[in-house]
């Protein structure tokens, strides 16, 4: 079950760093009795609360998700073995499309909307990040630094400096879905 080990390797990550719960719960802004649940199995994380925690700990959500693979020069990930997690309050559905290996830098990642479903607020990313999104269906609504909003169709692309606060909406009446790319090459 990929949101059990999500919990136990944000424990084995924090702990590898030496750091304390209270301190993750500091750099992440994630409350301590929250990352503690997490970590004992008892709650799933949202996709924004899941990025604040990889971001405190310099790692992506899908080496947080998945058991690090030794990446060969082809690797093929079948629809069936792709890594999902499904946000248990809003019902987003992230897939992972890309191999989860260290220090790759790059997360490629297909999402999937119900209709009115909303990120929330996602806490800025480290300073380099980029996220890259082409929309596969429906309509969104990108909203950068609570200020500025970028609607979206079917076929568009768009790209952002991703340290800043964003935030994606389905704005239609259906499910929407989203390609992106993450890209921490830069990341400080």
């Amino acid at each position: 079950m990929i949101e059990r080990e999500f919990g136990n390797n944000v424990k084995r990550a924090r702990t590898k760093y030496n750091m304390s719960l209270q301190e993750l719960a500091v750099r992440s802004g994630v409350s301590q009795s929250m990352l503690s649940k997490i970590e004992r199995n008892e709650k799933t994380p949202t996709i924004r609360i899941a990025y604040q925690i990889a971001d405190a700990l310099r790692l992506t959500v899908s080496e947080l998700l998945g058991e690090v693979k030794r990446v060969e020069r082809v690797v093929v990930i079948r629809k069936c073995e792709r890594q999902t997690f499904t946000d248990p309050s809003t019902h987003i559905r992230r897939e992972l499309l890309s191999p989860s290996f260290p220090a790759s830098g790059t997360e490629f990642v297909y999402t999937v909307f119900p209709p009115g479903a909303s990120t929330g607020v996602m806490a800025p990313h480290r300073p380099g990040y980029k996220e890259y999104l082409a929309i596969a269906a429906g309509r969104i609504r990108v909203i950068l630094s609570q200020k500025h909003c970028f609607d979206l169709d079917a076929g568009d692309t768009f790209y952002f400096e991703a340290d800043v606060e964003h935030e994606v909406i389905n704005i239609g009446q259906g499910e929407a879905a989203y390609y992106s790319i993450i890209d921490s090459h830069e990341a400080q």
